[in-house]
C-alpha cells in the first residue's frame, strides 16, 4: 500500500543574467528522468498525482548539486491531516521544515472585564 503525498516543486535562479528558461528546461528534463518525480510532478513542478516518493530528499539533493545556483522548494502535503512540510535545497544541502498550526487568540479574549 504505502503513504501518499502531494508534491509541488518551485525554484528560483540567483544572480544577474541567469537563464530562467534554461533552468526550467533542465528541471523539466530532470523530472521526466526521475521515476518518482515523474509520477508526482508535471514538467513545470506543479502537482500531477499523489505519489510514494520516499527518497525525495536524496533526489532533491542530487538535483541541487546539478544546479548549485538554484534554490529549490519542494512542498509536501501528506495523506494524514496536518502532514504539511517543505523541503529546501541548495547546492547539495537539504532541510525539511514541518508546518506549525497555530490559532490566533480572538480580540475579545484580550479585553479586560
Amino acid at each position: 500500500m504505502g503513504y501518499y503525498t502531494k508534491f509541488t516543486l518551485e525554484w528560483a535562479v540567483g544572480g544577474a543574467g541567469a537563464d530562467q528558461e534554461a533552468v526550467r528546461q533542465d528541471v523539466a528534463k530532470w523530472i521526466r528522468g526521475n521515476e518518482e518525480a515523474h509520477y508526482a510532478l508535471n514538467d513545470d513542478g506543479t502537482f500531477f498525482e499523489s505519489a510514494k516518493w520516499y527518497d525525495w530528499q536524496t533526489d532533491l539533493r542530487e538535483l541541487s548539486v546539478l544546479m548549485p545556483n538554484v534554490w529549490f522548494v519542494l512542498h509536501g502535503y501528506g495523506e494524514e491531516s496536518g502532514d504539511i512540510w517543505r523541503g529546501y535545497a541548495k547546492a547539495g544541502k537539504v532541510e525539511k521544515v514541518k508546518a506549525e498550526l497555530k490559532f490566533k487568540v480572538p480580540g475579545f479574549f484580550k479585553l479586560k472585564h
